[in-house]
């Protein structure tokens, strides 16, 4: 796919807009444009990029249980009680 930068726009930002995720895209995006990197991280308005094509990521959701009992009946030990030093007496 090829795009064209906008005024002010960064390789991430491109990858951002038009693919919606930057992790492993932007060093692709690189590869598939030698030479890229030589403008700096704000690209030229107008510039013409390839980018890789869009491939769906599986997104995994990490979920919160709230009725996990697990800490109720098994709690983490707690530490010993520390002992203070006998006080002088006067």
């Amino acid at each position: 796919m090829e795009v064209r930068a906008q005024q002010g726009d960064t390789v991430d930002a491109l990858c951002w807009r038009h693919l919606r995720r930057t992790r492993g895209v932007v060093e692709q995006t690189f590869e598939l444009n030698p030479g890229l990197a030589e403008y700096g991280a704000i690209l030229p308005h107008g510039l013409a990029v390839k980018l890789p094509e869009p491939v769906s990521e599986p997104t995994t959701v990490p979920t919160v249980n709230l009725w996990d009992c697990s800490l109720w009946l098994n709690p983490p030990p707690s530490p010993p009680p520390q002992r203070r030093p006998p006080q002088p007496q006067g």
